[in-house]
């Protein structure tokens, strides 16, 4: 496993899935939002699509509705536009993102935001109850200092 890379004032480290990478980018309490940005250079785009869900347990029905909703109009239409997609808070939002860009030819990009206490992902050395497995059908992740889901939410909306 490749060691985390510093980038200014963000640490980088790329995961491999057999389908994609995803990027992971570790930031601090006093992290330049523009080094995030650098960070996600290839991911860059003038419009942002925000996902914010709000319930981590989804009903199978109301599930499905979202996916086809996901599928068949957000991610078409972020696509025309050229748009990135940042979601994150409840986990099961992330999720469900994740699986549908999951098995297309084309995707926009994708980027998770969330608390680096809460996660684990292949390599990491956080493993074991109650963290949450990164969907690795994501372009990026942005890993924000927090031991709770919620600590991200300032790190989406700020600045």
């Amino acid at each position: 496993m490749a060691d985390w890379q510093p980038r200014g004032t963000v640490d980088t480290l790329e995961i491999a899935s057999l389908t994609r990478k995803t990027l992971l980018i570790r930031t601090k309490e006093d992290s330049a939002v523009t080094d995030v940005v650098a960070a996600l250079d290839e991911t860059q785009s003038r419009i942002v699509l925000l996902l914010v869900g709000g319930s981590d347990q989804l009903d199978a029905g109301l599930r499905e509705k979202l996916k086809t909703l996901f599928s068949s109009t957000i991610l078409p239409a972020a696509i025309e536009a050229g748009a990135l997609i940042l979601d994150g808070t409840p986990p099961a939002t992330m999720q469900l993102v994740g699986d549908c860009v999951a098995f297309r030819r084309y995707a926009p990009p994708v980027v998770g935001v969330a608390p680096a206490s809460c996660v684990t992902f292949p390599g990491s050395p956080a493993q074991g109850n109650g963290l949450t497995a990164l969907n690795q059908d994501h372009s990026a992740f942005v890993l924000v200092p927090g031991d709770r889901w919620g600590a991200e939410l300032a790190a989406r909306t700020d600045r």
